[in-house]
């Protein structure tokens, strides 16, 4: 592969170093840049890259991450944030102004980030602007739970921000008043959680296949420099967990939304939108955004040739116009560990095939964890696997 220099020498960080960050390195190795990133798990198979140079952060959060990022820059360079961690964005935001003067964030104002990453202000957003989006219940005190009356079931509890709180799920799907009350009692003693921290949203009818996302990237000036729609095939976890496989989906009134939306927040930087379509009334209702990070489907936009890290990068270096080198077809992304949980899970329930499993992911894919071009991970995640197996056939 020919390796070109970075454009303008910028040089691009990456906070989190997952699937995420993996991505986005993935992406930006197309032009051959070499990013920074910092990670806060050297155990990760992803530090088995060869193109990274990797810095050990005890936190990428907080105070904790901008102390890590002053010592991880040099101060003759410089650079733009691309973060793949929610809880980064946060404090990125918050503490912008304890930055290193070499550091460019691609980022709109502090007010507007914080309203995209608390749900309950984005919801009244919605509300505001008469988007549809399904009823949302909040709870100030862990014994006043919205009335059964109130609330329609099934309903989603989850928190109103990203939790990072041991023994809490990303988000409980309940079928009954009973069911909401007791898994409000259990959450209630756990060590730092307080019912502030949580909303009760109505589900919204459908399977993870009606799950639509479109990823977008704003410049300075509020403008969508790039946009893609998908759609999920399935999740893991099933019905309430993140992107286990997706494929390319036109659907323009997913991209209309989302431009609408954004732009009247003047959203700057790297953004999605992800909404669920209902077999019921086939009306596209509104989940939620993510702001200011790569997304964790980000891979399928890539792979389609709409590579919005890359376009962020490019923006910052005033090189961008947004051009997209559409794949000749529709590829599949997929995380094949989880894929196959999940496949495995509609299988025992009788609602999939492995017949039918198979034929959803046909036709050209690309992997969370393989790259042809950088193997190093997939071949340590193998090899991790195999040691486990032969640990356990000995044992």
């Amino acid at each position: 592969m020919r390796v070109t220099k970075p454009l303008e020498a910028v040089i691009p960080i990456i906070i989190g170093f997952s699937v995420n960050g993996w991505n986005v390195y993935r992406s930006l190795r197309k032009i051959g840049v070499a990013p920074l990133a910092l990670d806060t798990d050297p155990s990760s198979v992803f530090w088995s890259t060869r193109g990274v140079r990797l810095h050990y952060a005890p936190s990428v959060h907080g105070p904790a991450l901008i102390e890590a990022l002053h010592g991880a820059v040099k101060p003759e360079e410089k650079y733009v944030v691309i973060s793949a961690t929610e809880e980064a964005v946060l404090a990125l935001s918050e503490l912008r102004g304890q930055l290193p003067a070499n550091v460019r964030l691609l980022f709109p104002e502090q007010e507007t980030v914080a309203m995209l990453l608390d749900k309950r202000l984005f919801y009244e957003r919605v509300v505001s602007m008469g988007q549809t989006i399904s009823p949302m219940h909040f709870m100030e005190d862990w014994n006043e739970i919205p009335t059964a009356a109130s609330i329609r079931f099934p309903c989603i509890l989850k928190g109103r921000t990203k939790l990072y709180i041991p023994d809490i799920a990303k988000a409980y799907r309940l079928e009954s008043m009973s069911e909401l009350r007791a898994t409000v009692d259990t959450i209630s003693r756990v060590a730092g959680a307080r019912p502030c921290d949580f909303v009760i949203q109505e589900w919204v009818p459908g399977t993870d296949a009606d799950v639509v996302f479109c990823l977008q990237y704003y410049d300075a000036a509020s403008n969508p420099k790039i946009s893609f729609v998908g759609r999920k095939i399935r999740q893991w976890r099933p019905e309430v967990g993140g992107t286990a496989s997706a494929a390319p989906l036109d659907d323009r009134e997913a991209l209309q939304q989302t431009t609408e939306f954004f732009r009247s927040v003047k959203m700057r930087g790297i953004c999605s939108m992800e909404f669920k379509r209902s077999p019921a009334d086939g009306k596209l209702y509104m989940i939620e955004p993510t702001a200011c990070r790569a997304d964790y489907q980000e891979g399928v936009a890539i792979a389609n040739g709409y590579n919005v890290p890359l376009v962020a990068y490019q923006d910052c270096t005033g090189r961008s116009n947004g051009q997209v080198h559409r794949a000749a077809r529709p590829v599949t992304w997929v995380h094949m560990g989880d894929d196959f949980a999940a496949a495995s899970h509609y299988v025992s329930r009788g609602e999939l095939t492995w017949w039918q499993w198979a034929r959803s992911l046909r036709g050209p894919k690309a992997y969370a964890i393989y790259a042809r071009e950088d193997p190093g991970p997939f071949v340590e995640l193998m090899r991790r696997k195999m040691a486990n197996r032969l640990r356990r056939l000995y044992s």
